[in-house]
């Protein structure tokens, strides 16, 4: 994510995230580097760094700064575009996540109908941004994400499209999804928001 345009201080962020992003980006860089996630942030203040260790459960909410300055140093680390790091991040996510409901959900509701609802969980794991997903007719869903930083747009859109397609790749093989530009459509907390359009076209 953009560090240099992120303008909150640690602990100052009016947004947040679940907990399981945290772990997830530890995790991922655990088993990429030889050092591990310590060894990727050792140049990072310090203070970044604490607030990886002793992580809560998945579901709680934690401040987005520390995973701004984070990502963007692991991606460094790893050899990645920061882009690059979100998309394997988000992929992973969803495939964690359909082996979890692939237990319990796809017993009584088909994957089709799971894809469907994919833009909702993904709005699950961010309590800045709301996610407005319709039923345009059987085959097709469409929406908006609105409430997006601005300066973080391209990351969050970015994470959320790569998390769909891994969906739909697994569930729906053969369907599509389209985004459409990030739009301004205000400003909270001090920075501009922005929502994006999008449409599922499944088979």
């Amino acid at each position: 994510m953009a560090e240099e345009a992120w303008p909150f201080a640690l602990g100052e962020s009016p947004f947040r995230v679940r907990a399981a992003a945290y772990a997830e980006l530890v995790e991922f860089v655990d088993s990429h580097l030889s050092g591990g996630f310590v060894e990727a942030l050792e140049d990072v203040d310090p203070a970044v760094l604490a607030c990886f260790e002793e992580l809560p459960g998945a579901d709680a909410w934690l401040d987005l700064t520390p995973l701004v300055h984070a990502r963007r140093w692991c991606a460094r680390h790893c050899g990645l575009r920061e882009e690059q790091l979100g998309r394997k991040l988000a992929r992973l996510r969803a495939e964690r996540q359909l082996r979890t409901w692939a237990r319990w959900t796809l017993r009584i509701a088909p994957a089709r109908l799971l894809a469907r609802r994919m833009p909702e969980v993904f709005g699950l794991q961010i309590d800045f941004a709301q996610v407005q997903a319709l039923a345009l007719d059987d085959g097709r869903v469409g929406g908006r994400i609105q409430g997006i930083p601005a300066c973080l747009a391209e990351h969050v859109v970015g994470d959320a499209c790569a998390h769909a397609e891994r969906v739909l790749e697994l569930c729906a093989e053969g369907s599509r999804l389209r985004a459409g530009a990030p739009t301004v459509d205000g400003s909270e907390h001090g920075v501009d928001l922005v929502s994006v359009s999008f449409e599922l076209e499944l088979v």
